[in-house]
């Protein structure tokens, strides 16, 4: 059975994973209403289990952002998410 600090990093990739995702949907372009909810969704659903709170608060921030298609504040979050510790 994992351990806690196991699953905190198993939500964070997880949640990294998705907005890689929506990196390799926007490149293809086109990306329905339907995609980008279900992505935020996803994304958000992992914000809540993740205890730290500056990964959590910029996962939210990118949900939103996810929701409206703004690639590039997905961007700059994103890069700011990979200067945390997992």
């Amino acid at each position: 059975m994992p351990t806690y600090d196991e699953w905190q990093v198993t939500y964070k990739e997880t949640a990294l994973r998705e907005i890689q995702k929506y990196f390799r949907i926007y490149q293809i372009g086109n990306i329905s209403e339907g995609v980008l909810e279900a992505g935020s969704t996803r994304i958000a659903q992992q914000a809540e289990r993740i205890d730290d709170h500056t990964f959590a608060s910029l996962l939210e921030q990118i949900s939103r952002s996810l929701a409206a298609n703004e690639i590039q504040d997905v961007r700059n979050k994103y890069y700011e998410l990979e200067q945390l510790p997992i």
